[in-house]
């Protein structure tokens, strides 16, 4: 009866981890809100916690406590213990805890994961391993037919993604990283001669699907996530003996035909990425440089998790502000270095650690020759292709679970995991099928326990909702009712400075003036280190017509941000409203400073002059433009309002 109830509870916990990650990929909420990534996060630390009471479950009925003691494993735990540490320290506990808005790369998500690499390095063996992977197969093929039916201008379902190939991840980005590291995995099963046919087919089928798609995603690291993975999936091949090399390509003649088929290929490979490398490092090299500034600054425990977006602005060059279009860094866009600047040496190197000893097991798997061939090559090529696209892009809370699950089957695919057992008071010699009463009440209570942590964890996707609501009200005019659900979704979201700015928007169309400044003072205090609220709440003292309130938050949002161009024009627009000419030509000189060569910049000076009175700096402003752009409409209207 032990061992029966132990192998369900495994295979519960095999279900549920699978879903989990696999799932992850295609949770979304079709509404005005984070329909992306909070669906994803809530999807996965509430798969954690059903495979956490799971475990629970099963130490209660059998009384003992199976750990596995990898080094691979303590070095997860050491990761989850120091991000615990950093975010009891972090510039914005709870901020850390959860996740920043859009993204949730903080305490919360990471744990989740680490439990469902736990669960797949103690639930898992060499011969269920392919069901977690074909769970991942499975999702690949609809993630990617639906990327093709976008591509087709045939999406049933309007996103707000600017015509861009996003399918269920959101973002070009994360769906090229995505298929990227699925692509390998694509390729193992087609390969695996243990499998169905169908299920060869589809892999298959996928693999080359997947190839046009990342391609056509625009996204520099979706050809090179491709490409990595499926040069390393080759190797892994060859080094586990799938397929022997030919006895005419092996020493040096086989390295020799690789140099050339690498020189080969390098101009292909430089004219697909060529461009995209260029953009994809237009802002990134600013990143990479202030989270090193960061880490070099507070390199012990780091600003807390997913605190970089406070931290950017401020240390930014003005180069970063000059680029058109160029925003607040959500991240590092290089996973390891934004746990260093987030979480210092701590979380850093418990991370760099784990990868490192993830990588040797990799190694130990190759080389024992024991595992299916097509099995080793799948996931070790997809967990190199997600560090490799890990060093220019975000943990997305669907890339981070994939892979740390996947570093789970890497580990299990190196042979026997050592684990330690702890037998609990109570536990008899011979176990009985019928559970006496005290089990049955301490299964209960952890059932309880779940479904109140589970309930907890809906926290911030149940303020979302009622903020959606509140959008919905606020454009129907429903004025009490849109303030009744965002005043919901604060209380249930307090960390969350989103929210405030809705209700800023409420306020500011209502004309109540003294609420829609609270609400952005209160966004701004939860934000410390980005501009944007310090502005909103400028710009709603400005639109009251109270001048030194206005000048008092501009001058927070400067600290805050001192290259920003929208703020800098913002505030000189403000000065020259309130009549202090000399703050405004400081300002604008500050503006034209960082860029002299961009259209939106001259036309938004030229306003600035025009309302200060001073014609001959309006008339250059709106010049500066025609020269950029000789039919500009605005800038044309503002010459002819001159001329009256």
């Amino acid at each position: 009866m032990m061992a029966a109830v132990v192998a369900r509870t495994l295979r519960w916990q095999r279900v549920g981890a699978a879903v989990a990650v696999s799932g992850s990929a295609l949770v979304v909420w079709p509404a005005d809100g984070d329909i992306f990534a909070l669906p994803k996060a809530t999807w996965i630390v509430l798969g954690a916690l059903v495979c956490l009471a799971v475990g629970a479950g099963r130490a209660v009925r059998e009384r003992q406590v199976v750990v596995p003691t990898a080094p691979t494993v303590i070095a997860a735990a050491a990761f989850v213990v120091a991000l615990g540490v950093t975010t009891l320290t972090s510039t914005t506990p709870m901020q850390s805890f959860v996740g920043q808005y859009s993204q949730y790369s903080g305490f919360a998500v990471y744990t989740a994961s680490v439990v469902l690499f736990l669960t797949v390095v103690r639930a898992h063996d060499e011969r269920t391993l392919p069901d977690l992977v074909l769970a991942v197969v499975g999702v690949a093929v609809l993630v990617t037919a639906y990327g093709f039916l976008q591509w087709a201008g045939a999406d049933p379902v309007h996103w707000d993604n600017n015509n861009q190939l996003v399918s269920t991840l959101g973002n070009s980005n994360f769906l090229a990283g995505w298929i990227g590291i699925a692509f390998p995995l694509c390729l193992g099963t087609a390969l695996a001669p243990s499998l169905p046919t169908g299920w060869r087919a589809v892999g298959g089928l996928t693999a080359l699907a997947i190839v046009p798609l990342a391609i056509g995603t625009d996204a520099f690291q979706g050809p090179a996530t491709v490409g990595v993975a499926g040069v390393v999936f080759l190797l892994l091949v060859f080094a586990t003996g799938a397929i022997r090399l030919p006895a005419a390509l092996r020493g040096r003649r086989g390295a020799a035909v690789a140099v050339v088929l690498v020189l080969l290929a390098a101009p292909v490979a430089a004219k697909v990425l060529g461009s995209g490398i260029d953009q994809g490092l237009l802002e990134r090299r600013h990143f990479w440089h202030v989270a090193v500034e960061v880490f070099e600054e507070h390199p012990v425990l780091g600003t807390g998790p997913d605190t970089f977006h406070n931290q950017f602005l401020s240390r930014r060059p003005a180069a970063h502000a000059a680029i058109s279009s160029s925003k607040n860094a959500g991240a590092a866009h290089d996973v390891p270095l934004d746990l260093l600047a987030g979480g210092g040496v701590l979380v850093g190197g418990a991370y760099l650690a784990f990868v490192g000893l993830v990588g040797w097991r990799l190694v130990v798997a190759i080389r024992r020759r024991t595992a299916p061939p097509w099995l080793v090559a799948g996931v070790g090529a997809a967990w190199v292709a997600y560090q490799t696209q890990s060093l220019v892009s975000i943990d997305k809370p669907p890339l981070s679970v994939l892979h740390w699950a996947l570093a789970g089957a890497v580990v299990v695919l190196s042979g026997p995991v050592p684990t330690r057992t702890w037998s609990l008071p109570g536990r008899p010699e011979r176990r009985h099928s019928q559970a006496p009463v005290s089990t049955i009440v301490a299964i209960a209570v952890v059932t309880v326990l779940a479904l109140v942590a589970g309930w907890f964890t809906t926290r911030p996707f149940r303020a979302d909702l009622a903020a959606i609501d509140g959008r919905r009200d606020i454009q129907r005019k429903q004025g009490d009712s849109a303030e009744a659900d965002l005043d919901r979704a604060r209380r249930l979201a307090p960390w969350e400075s989103t929210y405030t700015y809705d209700q800023v928007r409420l306020y500011s169309l209502a004309n109540v003036a003294t609420k829609a400044m609270a609400a952005a003072v209160a966004g701004a205090r939860l934000e410390p280190g980005d501009s944007s609220y310090a502005l909103v709440a400028a710009n709603v003292a400005d639109a009251s017509g109270n001048h030194a309130e206005a000048r008092k938050w501009f001058d927070k949002a400067l600290r805050r941000d001192p290259f920003g161009l929208t703020l800098l024009l913002d505030a000189a627009t403000s000065a020259a409203k309130a009549g202090e000419a000399s703050r405004a030509g400081r300002l604008i000189d500050r503006a034209l400073a960082v860029s002299r060569n961009r259209l939106d910049v001259w036309l938004r000076v030229g306003d600035a002059w025009q309302v200060l009175g001073d014609d001959a700096r309006a008339r250059s402003g709106y010049g500066e433009v025609l020269k950029l752009d000789p039919v500009n409409v605005a800038a044309k209207k503002g010459l002819a309002k001159l001329d009256r």
